[in-house]
């Protein structure tokens, strides 16, 4: 584990932050096949895999808490990023990466790995470098601004920590096919899926629902999302997280993850491409 968070540690958190430290992998690798090999479940066989195991064991291997100058200036050399870390500046955290965000913007891997280590040293947090934290914190004016870009991305962390009722879980595919037509009645979307673990079998205490949802062009992704979540909460008492695309985007937006795990649900819509 990269920082131990009391009693309860979902390691899929681990994974998450070294994928997006990664930030190299483009969306058609296969990230079944990647999260396989991050924890021994299968072989390296591209360099996006490699390099994200040389991330993983360099966590495994150094204590996150005690990391130093040195430690970080041999891993970017192992890793051939070319930037001469010289310690963080500032007294606080929020100084420190703001001093980042001004000398880093177009070096995201480093900056995300030296946001991860900046945090958990500084804070005991971790943090997992959302790309749409990281879009927020690279465009900060101020100390304050990266303050709440911080816990921002540490309250979505922690998300993946809580742990849910899985006893619900056989009865989650049911409720959608159950819900599925009215569903695209009431919002005139095109078809409803679900990816990820619900789709192949494998949820734990830790799984949220991967919904995909497919609409007309053009669209708003954000208020999709808020329609779609609140017409499932009321039946569906886990987290949901919802991909929305078209039947245009469909080939270009998928993930290969999300083209080879995804069931339809409901709408008529060629899924598998």
């Amino acid at each position: 584990m990269i920082l131990r968070n009391g009693s309860s540690y979902n390691p899929k958190i681990d994974y998450m932050i070294c994928k997006c430290i990664l930030n190299e992998y483009q969306d058609q690798v296969d990230e079944n096949h990647l999260k396989d090999c991050f924890f021994n479940k299968a072989s390296c066989q591209s360099e996006e895999e490699l390099k994200l195991c040389m991330i993983r064991n360099f966590f495994y291997q150094n204590d996150i808490l005690t990391l130093s100058s040195e430690q970080i200036k041999s891993f970017f050399s192992f890793m051939k990023w070319d930037y001469e870390f010289k310690g963080f500046v500032g007294d606080t955290s929020e100084e420190q990466v703001f001093h980042l965000t001004q000398t880093l913007k177009d070096k995201e891997s480093v900056f995300c790995f030296l946001l991860v280590v900046c945090i958990a040293k500084t804070k005991n947090e971790l943090i997992i470098p959302k790309c749409r934290g990281i879009r927020k914190l690279l465009q900060s004016s101020s100390t304050e601004e990266v303050r709440n870009c911080i816990s921002y991305l540490v309250r979505k962390t922690k998300h993946y920590n809580e742990k849910q009722d899985s006893s619900i879980h056989p009865f989650i595919l049911p409720i959608l096919k159950v819900l599925g037509n009215e569903f695209l009645k009431q919002t005139g979307f095109l078809g409803l899926g679900v990816y990820g673990s619900f789709a192949l079998g494998t949820t734990n205490e830790y799984s949220d629902l991967d919904l995909m949802i497919v609409v007309h062009k053009p669209y708003e992704k954000r208020q999709v999302r808020k329609i779609t979540n609140e017409f499932f909460k009321r039946f569906i008492p886990i987290p949901i997280d919802i991909k929305v695309t078209s039947i245009e985007d469909m080939a270009n937006e998928l993930t290969i993850g999300m083209k080879k795990t995804v069931k339809g649900i409901a709408g008529e819509v060629k899924w598998k491409r």
